[in-house]
């Protein structure tokens, strides 16, 4: 299947390369290159973009130049200009890319933003966007059409405005854009703000000439050539992500495959997969992600990968550790790595990316020295297998045109293996931070960037072995400290004066640590220290998206300050390792890593593994909690599975809402009874007395109702919501086969809480089916019903089951009829969310045909869901049966009212905008529009809208 996408080999291949490398030579901007490269080759694939919920996306350079021109038409027309600063909110994907291109080709200067996302969707990042836009002058912000509403509601009150593009992923016609016009090389292209969310951001600015000399330089160096493939997963706000993944595989039309950071972290097998299936040839990520691979990433998962292709695996952008190298060769020998492959770079975001790059074809140097000697400046040779010896990791030689020195704190030359201060001139470094002169003053002194790392230089080899900044580096990103320090100095309140934030090397891990120190004005008890600790961090988690190892709470004149009366940061870390020695396995602080005193015990210690494993984070604290990490449903029901492996005892979903943290959980393991199961689950549990009537809900497919509770939060304190959930989801007890079974059991349920109606139900997609029934059952009891809530629920077929080849024919007919409702559906998504769509609905209607043809073919679980193989097998067996139950189902008529809450999205069951249950109902269905999909509306902030409809009705019908 590799040989089948590989790029087709001609013997014109030299002279390719000769010609490319003669075109990028003659290129006076990117947008030349992008140009060039479509006027020569249009069809030529440029792109891959790899998704989790989609198919492929192929990119071509023609299509490419065509979008780009187009959507800069569609800047111009909205009053954008040259020179503009145009903020671009995306996630993963081609209509990023498109949108940035086009940007360019108007010369305007676009930012990209950090991708949105569950944990983005905050008053916190929005408020960056707002202070970016303001700061910038941006005339608006870029978005796409389906994240339009996120960004809307979020800036309503910045007063931001918004442009909303359509998708660039239809296939049509050549359109129409405009002219591009000339550049000069000393322009800016675009501008590379800081992703922190406190202060005012600092823009880097580099021009056309910095970015085209660093991919000539690049493209040589290392032995490019145009059948050279990429393949990464770093993001595109940042710097090693865009230069390497998009920039320099364009300059000599090489292909690049692109995934997203949270696809690579769900599933990091998912990148040599990659590597395999598309020859690929180069990647780039940071240090931390060489264990994570090397951690995460199990046989069974790559069998049969071939990566001996990949011949360039750079680490960069944050400090290399040896054995994170060798652990990574070592684990991907047997699959065709070559420890030769491993390449180390320095670099910056203020010289494009690196500055420097090992040996190719050549496993790094590593230096061995003496820590004693580092501590006095010097890097004295030592033997391994010395007392304090310590390894660095050479990152190669100055590229060309660039001059490297190390000064010491009066800016005079050091000698070789004297440690100082790393500088460096060359034709790549930055013009200076946008709108910031006195930070550029800092940075650039007579034309050599002050880079604010410590090394040395060996043979002419640069090792880097510390900082002088104090920025904190976190699986590659740069964290300013005194982000992290104005927002716990914000939570602390009255109680604290200032904060002092840090990093400490984790090699656990592979990256550093955040550690926040907080002086008090007096220290408060150890249950208010705890309040305190969790609530920064879960504040720095929600602003900045950052795991904190440890919040330390110290007195008055305990954070030590420079003379000027500034935090000195290094010195305040050596006093917290000095003083907490226990969260330090080396006393020599070679290799400091803290074990925070909370996660003391083995359970806990082993839950932290697994939540880390679960949320693909790292720095995960025993003080977390599961909900606020973004826990939901599914992932409740994978914890429950893993802990019954790892601990041998059961332990509920619903015990999370219990017991939210890895504390907490560790208590409740190591009980001696075990904790019962429930079937009714108080989400908002009555409180005395309530003049709102409670709301039973009933679960989903797959039994589990942690998924409401974003529901049960956003109706409020005061509104009761019990959940109905599957008694069988953990084994518990048999298996309903039927949906009148099912909701003979939950009518028995909520009535040992609610004796007598009226009753308010409600459920979710199969939840609205079993509530339906339930509403049926206490109606014949001559129980009182004031509401049916049906949410994303397609009403059954009033005779079950289709029937032989009349059944058949009435799903083709329906396919037919709804058409037109797919139609207006995909203009709204554009291609590829056609084919997302459409790919389980091609199995079902496959099925379908079969049996039209008179071949016996089953709809299945994995018919309908992608991802089913990866559920639990006691969640797979109950689908099965409640997916069966569903079909058997034969719905009687309801005397009774129902409210229907649906998206505006058409489905091939359901054309018809009541979705098909006024066929069941004696009086007219209340249909209510929402926002989102079927996948999303129970996410915020589709379930704010839900909820406040929802709520209506139930105070109308209380």
């Amino acid at each position: 299947m590799a040989e089948s996408i590989r790029e087709t080999e001609t013997p014109r291949a030299e002279e390719m390369m000769l010609d490319h490398a003669a075109a990028l030579d003659a290129y006076r901007s990117l947008t030349d290159m992008v140009s060039s490269l479509a006027a020569r080759e249009p069809g030529r694939r440029v792109f891959t973009f790899l998704y989790s919920d989609r198919d492929e996306q192929v990119i071509t350079a023609g299509q490419l130049r065509d979008d780009a021109s187009r959507i800069a038409a569609n800047f111009q027309a909205r009053g954008v200009r040259p020179g503009d600063i145009l903020p671009l909110a995306f996630d993963h994907g081609y209509d990023l890319v498109a949108a940035f291109w086009g940007a360019i080709y108007l010369g305007a200067a676009p930012t990209i933003l950090p991708y949105i996302s569950r944990d983005t969707q905050s008053p916190a990042y929005y408020a960056h966007v707002g202070r970016l836009a303001r700061f910038a002058n941006a005339a608006l912000v870029v978005t796409t059409e389906a994240l339009h509403s996120y960004l809307d509601r979020g800036l309503a009150e910045v007063g931001c405005r918004i442009l909303a593009l359509p998708s660039c992923s239809f296939d049509g016609p050549e359109r129409r854009g405009v002219s591009v016009p000339a550049r000069a090389p000393s322009d800016p292209p675009y501008i590379q703000f800081s992703s922190g969310t406190t202060g005012s951001p600092k823009g880097v600015i580099l021009s056309h000439a910095a970015l085209l000399h660093y991919c000539r330089t690049a493209n040589r160096t290392l032995a490019v050539t145009p059948s050279d493939v990429t393949v990464g997963w770093l993001p595109l706000y940042h710097d090693m992500g865009l230069v390497n993944q998009i920039f320099e595989p364009l300059s000599l039309a090489r292909h690049s495959v692109l995934m997203s950071p949270a696809a690579w972290l769900h599933e990091p097998h998912r990148l040599l997969t990659a590597i395999d299936r598309f020859r690929g040839t180069t990647t780039w990520m940071p240090n931390f992600a060489f264990r994570y691979c090397t951690r995460r990433i199990r046989d069974e998962q790559i069998a049969g990968v071939d990566l001996s292709s990949w011949r360039i695996v750079g680490n960069a952008s944050e400090p290399v550790l040896l054995e994170d190298l060798q652990a990574f060769a070592s684990r991907f020998a047997a699959y065709g790595l070559k420890a030769t492959a491993l390449t180390i770079s320095y670099g910056m975001a203020e010289h494009v990316a690196g500055l420097t790059w090992s040996v190719h074809d050549r496993t790094p140097d590593v230096d061995w020295i003496a820590a004693k000697g580092l501590e006095a400046g010097r890097a004295e040779p030592a033997d391994p297998d010395a007392a304090g010896s310590r390894p660095i990791v050479s990152c190669g030689y100055p590229i060309p045109t660039v001059t490297l020195r190390i000064v010491d704190d009066a800016g005079r030359e050091r000698a070789d293996r004297e440690v100082g201060e790393i500088v460096a001139r060359s034709p790549m470094v930055f013009g200076g931070y946008y709108a910031r002169p006195e930070e550029t003053a800092g940075a650039l002194s007579g034309g050599w960037l002050q880079t604010g790392d410590l090394g040395y230089l060996a043979d002419g080899q640069l090792y880097v072995c510390g900082r002088k900044k104090d920025l904190i580096i976190v699986g590659g990103r740069n964290l300013h400290p005194n982000h992290l320090e104005t927002i716990a100095t914000s939570a602390l309140g009255e109680h604290g004066r200032f904060a002092a934030a840090f990093g400490i090397a984790n090699p656990q891990l592979g990256t550093e640590l955040p550690i926040v120190v907080c002086e008090m004005r007096q220290l408060p008890d150890d249950a208010t220290c705890q309040q305190l600790r969790q609530k920064i961090r879960e504040q720095l988690r929600q602003t900045l998206q950052v795991f904190v190892g440890d919040v330390y709470f110290v007195g008055q004149g305990w954070i030590l300050k420079t003379t000027s009366g500034k935090i000195n940061r290094a010195a305040t870390r050596q006093k917290y390792l000095d003083e907490r020695p226990r969260l330090d396995p080396n006393p020599t602080h070679t290799q400091d890593v803290p074990q925070t005193a909370a996660t003391s015990t083995a359970i806990e210690r082993q839950l932290v593994e697994i939540w880390e494993t679960l949320f693909d984070q790292v720095g995960i604290t025993v003080d977390d909690n599961f909900f606020a990490l973004g826990g939901d449903s599914l992932l409740a029901a994978q914890l429950a599975v893993e802990m019954e492996d790892r601990f041998q005892r059961s332990l509920p979903a619903t015990a999370l809402l219990q017991a939210p943290t890895i504390a907490g959980l560790a208590r409740l393991l190591d009980q001696p009874t075990p904790l019962a199961e429930e079937t009714l689950v108080p989400l908002q549990p009555v409180a005395g007395p309530s003049h709102r009537p409670i709301f039973f809900c009933v679960h989903g497919l797959g039994g589990g109702v942690l998924g409401y509770r974003p529901l049960a939060l956003a109706l409020g304190s005061d509104q009761p919501f019990y959940a109905l959930q599957a008694q069988a989801l953990y084994g518990a007890a048999p298996i309903d086969d039927s949906i009148e079974a099912l909701a003979a059991r939950y009518v028995q349920q909520i009535k040992t809480l609610q004796p007598h109606g009226p009753y308010h139900l409600g459920g979710y997609c199969f939840g609205g089916i079993v509530a339906y029934e339930m509403a049926r059952q206490l109606k014949a009891a001559a129980d009182d019903v004031a509401l049916v809530a049906i949410v994303e629920g397609y009403a059954p077929s009033a005779d079950g089951r289709r029937h032989g080849l009349r059944g058949e024919w009435r799903f083709a007919v329906n396919f037919v009829r709804t058409l037109p409702f797919w139609l207006r559906d995909y203009l709204q998504l554009g291609r590829i969310g056609l084919q997302a769509r459409t790919r389980r609905v091609i199995r079902v209607a496959g099925k379908h045909l079969l049996r039209l043809a008179g071949r016996k073919a089953q709809v299945e679980l994995r018919d309908l869901y992608d991802d089913v193989a990866a559920r639990p097998a006691q969640i797979q067996k109950l689908l099965e049966a409640n997916l069966a139950a569903a079909r058997q189902y034969s719905p009687a008529p309801y005397a009774g009212r129902l409210v229907l809450f649906r998206t505006p999205r058409m489905h091939l069951s359901a054309p018809a905008k009541d979705m098909g249950w006024s066929a069941l109902s004696t009086e007219p269905v209340d249909v209510q529009m929402i926002p989102g999909s079927h996948t999303t509306i129970l996410q915020e902030p589709q379930v704010s809208v839900l909820a406040e409809k929802l709520r209506a009705f139930l105070l109308a019908s209380g």
